[in-house]
């Protein structure tokens, strides 16, 4: 199976679910490229775990660190 349908098929089977616990939230810079990217491991409904990771900056990652602060998450910064 191609990376591709194994996206498309991860995202189909989320469909539905939704975010049941925020596990842990990083805002990594990495020096090579200049990037700074956040990441969200989370778990849903049926006890699945994946990342989200986006823009620090994008309204759903904020949304999603917040929602980690208010589950009393930590969240971590570091540099790569």
């Amino acid at each position: 199976m191609s990376r591709a349908t194994q996206i498309l098929s991860r995202m189909s089977e989320a469909r539905g679910s939704r975010i049941a616990r925020i596990h842990g939230v990083t805002t990594r810079h990495y020096g090579d490229t200049g990037q700074t990217q956040m990441h969200v491991d989370w778990e849903d409904e049926k006890g699945r775990r994946d990342t989200t990771s986006g823009d620090p900056n994008n309204a759903h990652m904020q949304a999603l660190a917040a929602r980690g602060a208010r589950e009393g998450v930590p969240h971590r910064r570091d540099d790569w």
